[in-house]
Formats: structure tokens, C-alpha cells, sequence
């Protein structure tokens, strides 16, 4: 049980697809501050759904339903990122419409939706209660990329991202639908950001980027263009320890400081293949 807010109801939601080695890590952070974790389950393959089954059974908290929107699968490069982008909206307001259903089950105060490449770090409690008093109603949070673990990470990373919300029924992603999941009927004002609030793992191991890559369409050409860029463009930060264990302050000041490496340099002094 967790030891902040033990009077909010705090709802979870996350939408599995395939790749789950990644995702049951995250899956396993964002239980830790939820009263209750919904699960959608989209264009998902075997070997998911029966881990996130398996998931499910270890805890009494979690529910698990299905998209009704079209699969497709994953013998085509770049097949699933075009079907993600052109009902992303849909998508989403799946999840929106079970927590409407929740909610007369048993009224949510707080709503946290991550991506199941994300997960928070060990000081995020006291964030997430610093909002609940203010007087925000949503919150970005801001993004780091860890690579192969928790001690180096690359920037600059992925924008902040609304994640945590005080929970009304009305909220959609089909009104007028805006960029980086702030959802309507949520207004700009009402909205806060925090730097250093998750762990962003697209680039977190060389099995998971390879699924990435080929998710997203990119081979051949492509890859060899976008890594070049990488190498060029992206600066390294070297943590003194595992960065779950550090404290915002800490990981701001080591992500807003002098990189240690820029990508390439970083490659090809440990001999990284990439």
C-alpha cells in the first residue's frame, strides 16, 4: 500500500501492446501509486497478453479490457506506427470511457496514463502530492532518456507530456484533440509542468530499440540516417548511481549540466554497438 495520499483515489492506466520486457518494468513502477491500474490491451500479440494476464493475477487491483479498434500485425515494418497514428484519438478515449465506467464504481480523485515505456523515479510521490494541493488540475511531466540502464542518459529527450490529472468525467481526446495528451476539457492555465518526472525507454536496450525501429518504420536507409544524426546531435550524461535513487535536484542538475560525451564520441569509447 503507498504512504502518500492514502485518502485520494489515485486510478492508473496503461495500454500494452507488444514488445513486454520494457513494459512489465513499467508495468510494476506505476502499481506502486495506484489504488487501481486499468490495462487496455491494443494490437497485442500472444506472448503479451499472456504476461500482462499473468500481471493481473498477482493483484487484486488491476483490470484488463480490450480496444475495439482494428489490429494489424507485425510482419511489416512500420505497418503498426501508421495504424497508431491514424486512431491514436480513438485509442485513447477507450481508456477515458472505462474510467468514466470506474468512476461510478468508485469515485476517482487523481488519474495517472503513462505509455508503457515510462516509469517514475523514487522521489515522484512528493510531486504527485505537491499537486494534488495546488491549486493545477493537470500536470506535464518532463521526460529523460535512460541508455542500457539507469546510469547514462541521452538528450535532449522526448517534450513534457500531460500524465497526471485531477479526474473529471468529461475528460476526451476526441474534442478538438491537442498534441501531447492534454486532454480536453482541461484549459492551459490549468496546467503545471515538472521537469525530471519520468523515465522515458525508447533507447533503454538494444532489443527494445531494434522493435522500435522496426515498429516505426525504420530500415535500411532510414536507420543509417537516423543513427548518423544521433551520433552527431545527441549529448551524453553520465549518472554517479542508479538515477531511480536520485533526487529531482540531483537529476537536474545533472541533465541541465555539462554533457560528459556526445553521442558518437560515447559510442565509440566503449565500443557500443549501436
Amino acid at each position: 500500500m503507498r504512504n502518500f495520499l492514502q485518502n485520494v483515489n489515485i486510478v492508473g492506466a496503461v495500454i500494452m501492446y507488444r514488445y513486454f520486457t520494457v513494459n512489465e518494468m513499467c508495468l510494476n513502477n506505476i502499481i506502486k501509486y495506484c489504488d487501481r491500474l486499468v490495462i487496455m490491451m491494443d494490437n497485442y500479440d500472444e506472448n503479451c497478453q499472456k504476461k500482462v494476464l499473468e500481471f493481473q493475477a498477482k493483484h487484486d487491483n488491476v483490470d484488463v479490457f480490450y480496444s475495439k479498434i482494428d489490429s494489424t500485425g507485425g510482419s511489416e515494418s512500420g505497418k503498426m506506427y501508421r495504424r497508431l497514428i491514424k486512431n491514436i484519438n480513438p485509442i485513447r478515449e477507450q481508456v477515458l470511457r472505462r474510467l468514466e465506467e470506474t468512476h461510478k464504481k468508485e469515485k476517482i480523485d487523481m488519474f495517472i496514463h503513462l505509455d508503457p515505456d515510462e516509469m517514475f523515479h523514487d522521489e515522484m510521490p512528493q510531486v504527485i502530492e505537491d499537486f494534488w494541493k495546488s491549486e493545477y488540475k493537470a500536470m506535464f511531466c518532463g521526460m529523460m532518456t535512460p541508455f542500457n540502464g539507469f546510469t547514462t542518459f541521452l538528450e535532449p529527450s522526448m517534450y513534457p507530456h500531460a500524465r497526471i490529472y485531477k479526474y473529471v468525467t468529461e475528460i476526451t481526446s476526441m474534442v478538438k484533440p491537442r498534441d501531447r495528451d492534454f486532454y480536453r476539457p482541461y484549459s492551459k492555465n490549468e496546467a503545471i509542468g515538472n521537469r525530471c518526472c519520468i523515465f522515458h525507454l525508447p533507447q533503454f536496450d538494444k532489443e527494445y530499440r531494434a522493435f522500435r525501429d522496426f515498429r516505426n518504420g525504420r530500415d535500411g536507409d532510414k536507420l543509417k540516417e537516423k543513427r548518423d544524426r544521433l551520433r552527431k546531435s545527441v549529448r551524453v550524461y553520465i549518472a554517479p548511481k542508479d538515477a531511480r535513487t536520485m533526487t529531482r535536484a540531483e537529476l537536474h542538475g545533472l541533465l541541465y549540466g555539462k554533457p560528459t560525451y556526445n553521442f558518437g564520441e560515447y559510442l565509440d569509447k566503449f565500443q557500443i554497438d549501436y
